[in-house]
């Protein structure tokens, strides 16, 4: 497995933010904004921070599961990213299909859809 595929995994078992691994995230692609460890995004904890992951072009569905049986195996929140005016559920999709937040959901998917 890839080492952004492992950061996904990663993001997807996190319970909170992670400091560290926004780190990770801004240097592995060298986004822009101040290099400084403790002064870059705060994706995990930040949809908005998240946004800027998304490749242009993709379309974000973001929700929450309503079900036990989702809640019970990871996390409540699923992100699907998808190629705007292709259909659902289609092979160019990148999903979180669990996260425990809104934004970690959403980080691990646009990371996903970057591995693609």
């Amino acid at each position: 497995m890839g080492e952004l595929l492992k950061l996904v995994d990663r993001v997807e078992a996190l319970e909170a933010p992670d400091r560290g691994i926004d780190w990770e995230i801004h240097c592995r692609d060298g986004l822009d904004g101040v290099g400084m460890y403790g002064d870059h995004p705060t994706y995990t904890a930040s949809i908005d921070a998240a946004m800027t992951l998304v490749p242009e072009g993709m379309r974000v569905n973001l929700s929450e599961w309503d079900d036990e049986e989702h809640l019970r195996r990871a996390g409540p929140w699923q992100c699907i990213l998808s190629v705007a005016g292709t259909c659902h559920a289609n092979p160019f999709d990148a999903r979180c299909d669990h996260a425990a937040t809104p934004a970690l959901a959403l980080t691990a998917a646009a990371l996903r859809a970057r591995h693609d």
